[in-house]
């Protein structure tokens, strides 16, 4: 067993504990308050040693937790969902060929950045949903809380198009 899992062991066993503790001599135990420090706690060690428990899982599924990076994306290697968490992304959508039909991809930005670059000329449908952030389209809408369509000039729904769905939550999110 991993010192991590040992580790989580105990705090899990130690909150359960706590929890009976409280039910039977009627103790008022902030637990709510406890759990969030362990968390940040926690997460102040991982960020401080760098070390990445999600680093597989990250390169797996294009999403960025804690860090920056640039992706360049083709109709080859495009994958169907990115996310943003905790960090920057740079999104470039402007070399897809749309010759083998539709696309749609989904990209979530959650206490992060996002930026998505497109070619002018692709046909393109975008579909934004913000909670507590902003989503900025090409033709200058800017949205805190909402929903937000956009389709670039060549949309045509009969045609091969890329439809983007794009959530964002506490987060900013710019398509450009």
């Amino acid at each position: 067993m991993r010192n991590s899992s040992k580790i989580f062991t105990i705090l899990v066993g130690a909150f359960i504990v706590l929890m009976g503790l409280s039910i039977i001599f009627g103790l008022v135990i902030p637990i709510f308050k406890i759990l969030l420090g362990i968390f940040f706690i926690y997460l102040g060690f991982v960020i401080i040693t760098k070390r990445r428990h999600w680093h597989h899982w990250h390169h797996r599924h294009n999403s960025t937790i804690f860090e920056e990076q640039s992706i360049n994306i083709s109709a080859e290697k495009i994958d169907k969902e990115y996310s943003v968490v905790f960090g920057k992304a740079n999104y470039d959508f402007s070399n897809i060929n749309l010759k083998d039909g539709n696309i749609t991809v989904k990209v979530s930005v959650v206490f992060g950045r996002a930026v998505i670059r497109l070619n002018k000329e692709m046909a393109v449908r975008i579909s934004c949903s913000v909670a507590f952030g902003s989503s900025k389209t090409p033709d200058g809408v800017m949205i805190s809380f909402g929903k937000h369509e956009y389709d670039t000039s060549s949309f045509d729904m009969n045609k091969p198009h890329i439809y983007i769905d794009a959530d964002t939550a506490f987060g900013s999110l710019e398509i450009i």
